[in-house]
């Protein structure tokens, strides 16, 4: 079968399938939502997330898209669990100034 007779075949059940969901009273376009499911931890949209940009060496992004390639995970994750384990591994004192310094940044600016 040549592409494009295979395309227009499923066009066609495409068409038949949303036709039959109109026919069912809606019944399944109600309960399905379009776009992709938020895929942040706790159910949050990445897209509302502040954007960072960073250089890389070439090898370094090379390993990152990879090891996303093999794990499935995708590149905002490895990088934020990269950093949870950087400070974990930190002395406590280094935590303590790390976290000192996020909240310092966190807080509204009220001397202006």
């Amino acid at each position: 079968m040549s592409r494009w007779l295979m395309m227009l075949t499923a066009r066609r059940q495409n068409a038949f399938c949303r036709e039959r969901a109109v026919g069912m009273g809606n019944a399944m376009a109600k309960t399905r939502q379009s776009g992709r499911p938020p895929s942040g931890p706790r159910g949050q949209k990445v897209s509302d997330y502040p954007q960072v940009m960073i250089r890389l060496p070439r090898q370094t992004k090379a390993t990152l898209e990879a090891l996303s390639a093999a794990t499935g995970v995708p590149v905002w994750q490895l990088v934020d669990r990269a950093v949870a384990v950087y400070v974990k591994q930190l002395s406590p004192s280094e935590q303590k100034l790390v976290a000192d310094v996020r909240a310092r940044r966190a807080r509204p600016d009220t001397e202006s």
